[in-house]
C-alpha cells in the first residue's frame, strides 16, 4: 500500500513537474510574443512620429512660402494702388453722380438702355470689365458697383480705364 501510494505520489509529483513545465514554456511564448509585439509597436509609433515630423517640416515650408506669397501679392497690390488716379475718379464722382455713391439707374438718353451703378456712373457690362480688369492684377471687387465701397469704385474705375480707355461721357 505504501508502494502505491508512494507511486501515485512520484505520479503525482511528474505530472505537476510537466504541468510546472509547460506553464513556464507557454509564459516563454506568451513573452516573446509580447516583446515582439512591443517591438511592432514601436517601430510603429516611430514612423508615425516620423511621419508627423514630416508633416510639420512640410506645414512651416508651406507657411513660409504662404507668407511669401501674401507679401507678394500685397506688394502687387499696393504698387497697383498706388497708381490709383483718386482725383480723377473724385471729380468724375462730381460730375455723374454727386453726392451719391450708390446711384442705380439708367440715363433717358442712352439709346442702349443700360443700368448704371455707383458714384461713378459705370454701367453693369463696365463694372464686370472692370471687376475682370483689376481680378488680372490680384484685386477683388464686389460683383456690383453698388456692394462697392466708394475707395473700391475707384479701383475697378482705374483698373476699367486702365484696360479699355475712357469710357464716361463726363470729361475729367
Amino acid at each position: 500500500m505504501i508502494r502505491i501510494r508512494v507511486l501515485h505520489l512520484f505520479v503525482f509529483v511528474v505530472a505537476v513537474s510537466m504541468l510546472i513545465f509547460a506553464l513556464s514554456y507557454r509564459i516563454e511564448e506568451i513573452g516573446e510574443a509580447n516583446e515582439t509585439r512591443e517591438e511592432k509597436n514601436s517601430i510603429q509609433i516611430r514612423k508615425q512620429k516620423d511621419s508627423i515630423a514630416k508633416l510639420e517640416s512640410e506645414n512651416k515650408q508651406l507657411s513660409e512660402s504662404n507668407k511669401q506669397l501674401e507679401a507678394d501679392i500685397k506688394e502687387l497690390q499696393d504698387s497697383y494702388l498706388s497708381k490709383v488716379d483718386w482725383g480723377r475718379w473724385q471729380r468724375l464722382h462730381g460730375c455723374e453722380q454727386p453726392g451719391n455713391w450708390y446711384a442705380n439707374g439708367g440715363n433717358p438718353a442712352d439709346p442702349g438702355r443700360q443700368t448704371f451703378q455707383g458714384g461713378l456712373g459705370m454701367s453693369t457690362v463696365a463694372w464686370r470689365m472692370a471687376v475682370r480688369a483689376a481680378s488680372n492684377r490680384g484685386i477683388a471687387l464686389p460683383v456690383s458697383a453698388l456692394q462697392a465701397t466708394p475707395r473700391q469704385q475707384m479701383v475697378g474705375a482705374q483698373a476699367f480705364y486702365d484696360a479699355h480707355g475712357w469710357g464716361w461721357s463726363c470729361v475729367v
